[in-house]
């Protein structure tokens, strides 16, 4: 039997180097994970953030971004919300059961204006937009700011990634959220 299991935090990004998370680690679904892989007849895929706990299962690292398998199981990593969104579509299919236990940030950042409110009105007015779209792919210019000033950000409520799973898994599957 092949299990996906997903633990610790989901970030979202706002640029190359700040996120959004909360305080999870998974050290939950690392020692269900462990637990799993005591049946010889089950192989794990844990996938989870670099700095979440861990299961124990595996050692060195390998050439798909994760940790070297052991006996078929394999620790896989995630850079964020939408890289753990599309990990999580491509793999699901291909397992017997998937356990969706990472804790992920139901808000993600999509831009950012100097004032939310002129940005609106200029968007009514149909003049150019100041909407810069996030994560940015450098840092954040703060040196464009003086201390005081405000950055309004404009947020997405994040899909919900275990619908999309149910859509994309393999008949007689099983889900666990």
């Amino acid at each position: 039997m092949k299990i996906l299991v997903t633990g610790g935090p989901v970030y979202a990004k706002i640029d190359a180097v700040k996120i959004v998370t909360n305080r999870f680690r998974g050290g939950l679904m690392a020692r269900l994970a462990d637990e799993l892989i005591g049946d010889e007849d089950v192989e794990v895929v844990y996938l989870c953030a670099r700095g979440s706990a861990e299961p124990q299962m595996c050692v060195g690292p390998d050439d798909l971004g994760g940790r070297e398998p052991t006996s078929g199981n394999r620790i896989v990593y995630h850079d964020g919300f939408h890289d753990y969104r599309a990990k999580v579509l491509e793999m699901a299919p291909e397992f017997d059961a998937v356990v969706l236990g990472a804790a992920i940030a139901n808000l993600i950042p999509v831009g950012c204006s100097g004032s939310f409110i002129e940005e609106a009105q200029r968007v009514e007015r149909g003049e150019p937009s100041g909407f810069v779209h996030l994560p940015l792919d450098g840092k954040f210019p703060s040196h464009d700011y003086k201390p005081g000033d405000h950055v309004h950000m404009i947020w997405m409520i994040a899909p919900r990634i275990i619908d999309e799973v149910k859509e994309v898994m393999k008949s007689g599957a099983h889900l666990f959220g």
